[in-house]
């Protein structure tokens, strides 16, 4: 009879235990996630064991009062929330801890640079502008002009190449994160229309290494011409004063004969002058 006993006890035992009875089993651990600061953040647990299940949630080792469900619910968390996070759960039997799961949480982007007026001297310029941030995510950049998104801008840098009269305005910039946005300071972006880049021509493409420059009507028509000083090296080729007439219709032609532009100064080197 007694040898009865113990098999009817055993066979209920696991009985007990194939129901779910016993010390607590987790059998869904608590997931890591990332937030944005401001948003509601859950964990949760799954576990068998002998009813009553019992929970305690933990908040970096210690445990954290009133988490005592199989959820916890952290509503509008802040950078101050995020660490590791763990359950006991418990019941008669014993108990079982589950993993840890950490939560990160994200602001959004801190702008450490803004961009800053940028003045231009001239029509057909080019000009550029930047932004910095800091972040723990990814960041995306906006630019725009007067509250407008501007097609294609959409790097930390702004790249405006000949520039005109309709590009004036505040110039702003979007960063935004995982988190959310942070709009920039203003820049405003003005251009001078009294001169115009040129770009093409010896004026803009003769090389040398020049010391200064003048405007000055040499040949006496009423147009300012350019006369442009440069130097040289002993026993080097380049380095010839430039002079360019001014043709009156916005162009220069260079001046290639003559004592002003076939003689230049000597650098002598250790005595630090011509």
């Amino acid at each position: 009879m007694k040898t009865k006993a113990n098999v009817l006890a055993a066979a209920l035992l696991l009985a007990a235990l194939a129901s779910g009875f016993g010390q607590p089993v987790i059998t869904n651990q608590p997931s890591w996630q990332t937030n944005a600061v401001g948003s509601t953040a859950m964990f949760s647990v799954g576990a068998t064991g002998a009813p009553p299940l019992f929970y305690q949630w933990r908040f970096n080792s210690a445990d954290r009062a009133g988490a005592t469900n199989d959820t916890l619910i952290l509503p509008n968390v802040q950078t101050t929330n995020q660490g590791n996070y763990s359950v006991v759960v418990s019941n008669v039997e014993g108990s079982a801890t589950s993993a840890v799961a950490r939560l990160y949480v994200i602001v959004p982007p801190s702008i450490t640079r803004q961009p800053t007026n940028f003045p231009v001297l001239s029509i057909g310029a080019s000009v550029s502008n930047r932004v910095a941030a800091s972040s723990a995510t990814p960041l995306s950049y906006q630019w725009r002009r007067d509250g407008m998104n501007l097609a294609a801008k959409t790097n930390a840098t702004l790249v405006l190449t000949n520039v005109q009269l309709a590009d004036t305005g505040d110039y702003t910039v979007v960063v935004t994160n995982l988190a959310g946005s942070t709009n920039s300071q203003v820049a405003r972006l003005t251009v001078d229309p009294a001169f115009i880049k040129i770009t093409t021509g010896s004026i803009v493409t003769d090389h040398a290494t020049s010391l200064g420059c003048s405007w000055g009507d040499f040949d006496n028509d009423g147009f300012l011409d350019l006369f442009v000083a440069n130097s040289t090296y002993p026993n080097t080729p380049w380095g010839r004063n430039f002079l360019y007439h001014n043709n009156g219709d916005g162009t220069f032609s260079a001046i290639t004969s003559g004592s002003i532009v076939t003689e230049a100064g000597i650098i002598r080197p250790g005595l630090g002058g011509f």
